[in-house]
């Protein structure tokens, strides 16, 4: 007996919920679109992307405007496809609310690093896209320069979200590809890009990364003269940057920020330093 209860509570359970999707749907036929609203998860003091923005890619660079239209010819996948154009979106969902407003929440991409390659400058993300430099905004990221060597992978974001390319009146839906570089050097700094970047001291102090034919890297520091070369490979980041700190915590506080023109960490438990010219005995 218990059974046919059960059985039945999920019958009624599945027919309400049918009823209610063709209720939705047959209200959002007769409705149309009343706005948009944009929700950007802004990472502290990035703003690669604007409402502004968002509004302009989903109107089809303002081809086909959505709002005063109806929702039955609202297509969010499609909507979101044209987001994916923009190399600096990394997820977006777009739904309709009750109240017939088009909702759109994006996830940025954080840049870790801006790199001046070998034909342009531009930002990389932890995943290793390559994302342009903005006109409106500047991040506050390491500089990272020298012996580098781009190589590019293809990304389609439908892959990586498992969407299937859209194909609307006999007319393939344009995907803009992301580029992901295959660098060996750069993949190599990840590890001391990130210790950089969630340590205050250090996110303020080190300002360029210099990479050398060797695969050695040299960084310069917002103060003081000395530049702080790193091994290859780059091992044991984390002990090397605490040594670091606690060389300028003790050694620098009692002598200065100008005596050396050199600080090399690369080798096991030890610091050594090369004075510069003028602090030459």
């Amino acid at each position: 007996m218990l059974q046919w209860k059960n059985a039945l509570l999920y019958f009624f359970s599945a027919l309400i919920l049918v009823v209610l999707v063709r209720y939705a749907q047959s209200k959002n036929a007769a409705e149309i679109c009343t706005g948009i609203d944009v929700e950007i998860e802004n990472l502290p003091e990035q703003n690669f992307i604007t409402a502004k923005q968002i509004e302009y890619l989903l109107s089809n660079n303002d081809e086909q405007v959505i709002t005063g239209h109806s929702l039955a010819n609202v297509d969010v996948e499609l909507l979101e496809q044209r987001l994916y154009k923009n190399p600096y979106i990394k997820k977006a969902h777009v739904y309709i609310d009750l109240n017939g407003k088009i909702k759109v929440k994006i996830t940025q991409r954080k840049p870790i690093a801006r790199v001046i390659g070998e034909k342009d400058s531009y930002y990389i993300d932890a995943e290793f896209h390559k994302l342009p430099l903005s006109n409106h905004y500047t991040a506050r990221v390491p500089l990272i320069t020298g012996s580098i060597t781009e190589k590019y992978q293809e990304t389609n974001p439908n892959e990586v979200l498992g969407i299937e390319t859209q194909k609307k009146d006999d007319i393939i839906v344009p995907i803009q590809n992301t580029h992901k570089i295959c660098s060996e050097r750069l993949t190599q700094l990840v590890p001391l890009l990130r210790e950089i970047l969630k340590d205050p001291f250090y996110n303020a102090q080190i300002t360029q990364i210099h990479v050398l034919p060797s695969g050695e890297c040299e960084l310069y520091t917002l103060v003081g003269d000395a530049k702080i070369i790193f091994g290859y490979p780059m091992i044991d980041v984390e002990q090397k940057l605490l040594n670091l700190k606690c060389f300028y915590q003790n050694a620098l506080r009692s002598y200065g920020w100008y005596k050396y023109r050199s600080i090399t960490v690369k080798y096991p438990r030890q610091i050594v330093c090369e004075r510069s010219i003028e602090n030459k005995p």
